[in-house]
């Protein structure tokens, strides 16, 4: 279900508005399905008492502490809680419903029929619109543009990004409403998105994209054996170890260097008409060391100069 979830949750809002963005990640099937929301009863409800089934609190943490507030944010186990008891009812229709299989749908007998309070707010019992209340006051809270701030600073900078990087996102998602384009704008416009050094570890999935890209093997390259090599270096096509995804830290992937040498090896391999030397130019420029120019030059293959292109310290990083 990720390629689904990818397609129709966050790529048609990944540069709209996040409370748009929060409200589709939280109610597609997958992440329902993942989390177990399909599975929470509110203990009140009609279902709950009938087949004595209770809460599952998984979506309503991980929506706190994931893809919003962020961890030591101020919120306690009892909004956790009471989260989880607004999001009961939100679930999918199973695949084999014959009309609208795989679908969103709120079920009103599994919803706890009670108001509640998140953050210190109340919400009344509206059904599926008391949850959409809770998400919409959670994409704007201060927290959340903090959080948002640091995680893309992070993601696209540096481990340890410029303060003032996370502080400048932080205040554009704030002033616009959370203007997702406009975040991503700031963050490619922002002088310190360029001026610290080039020290972010391309994760593998960024870096065999990039080396495909860079090759032309695109064609070449069989899906399975692409998805072979994000295997081996520890990041599994849409199998990432725990909700929180793959990791933005240079910590996790560093171990795996040696083994995108075989990669590279494959890959360079298959680009048999490739020019190292053109290469180098239009996929690093000026980036490009005296050191890693004479080293590809120096090559005694055209494979072995694309291998070592793509293993530069310069391609690996960004």
């Amino acid at each position: 279900m990720a390629g689904a979830y990818e397609r129709e949750a966050i790529w048609p809002h990944v540069l709209g508005r996040f409370t748009d963005l929060l409200q589709a990640v939280e109610s597609h099937p997958a992440m329902l399905v993942y989390l177990d929301n399909v599975l929470s009863m509110g203990a009140d409800s009609i279902a709950g008492i009938n087949q004595d089934k209770g809460l599952n609190e998984n979506l309503a943490r991980e929506t706190l502490e994931l893809h919003t507030l962020g961890v030591r944010s101020g919120y306690s186990q009892a909004d956790v809680t009471n989260f989880a008891k607004v999001l009961t009812g939100w679930t999918w229709l199973r695949p084999e419903e014959p009309v609208h299989g795989g679908e969103f749908v709120f079920v009103r007998r599994f919803h706890e029929p009670s108001d509640q309070f998140v953050l210190g707010k109340h919400y009344p019992d509206s059904g599926f619109d008391q949850g959409r209340a809770v998400l919409a006051d959670l994409a704007r809270h201060p927290a959340t543009t903090q959080h948002i701030g640091q995680k893309l600073a992070r993601h696209f900078v540096a481990d340890d990004p410029p303060p003032a990087l996370a502080a400048k996102l932080a205040k554009i998602f704030l002033d616009t409403g959370g203007d997702l384009k406009e975040v991503v704008r700031t963050l490619v416009t922002a002088e310190e998105s360029w001026t610290a050094p080039r020290q972010k570890l391309k994760p593998p999935a960024e870096w065999i994209a990039g080396v495909i890209r860079l090759t032309g093997t695109a064609a070449d390259m069989p899906i399975g054996r692409i998805m072979n090599a994000q295997v081996a270096l520890g990041a599994p096509l849409w199998r990432p170890p725990a909700p929180n995804g793959y990791s933005d830290m240079e910590a996790a992937w560093i171990d795996g260097i040696s083994r995108r040498i075989d990669i590279a090896t494959e890959l360079a391999g298959r680009a048999s008409r490739a020019e190292p030397l053109e290469l180098l130019d239009s996929g690093l420029g000026p980036l490009a060391s005296t050191q890693t120019r004479e080293t590809v030059a120096r090559a005694e293959s055209r494979s072995q100069a694309l291998a070592l292109l793509v293993m530069a310290p310069e391609f690996l990083r960004r």
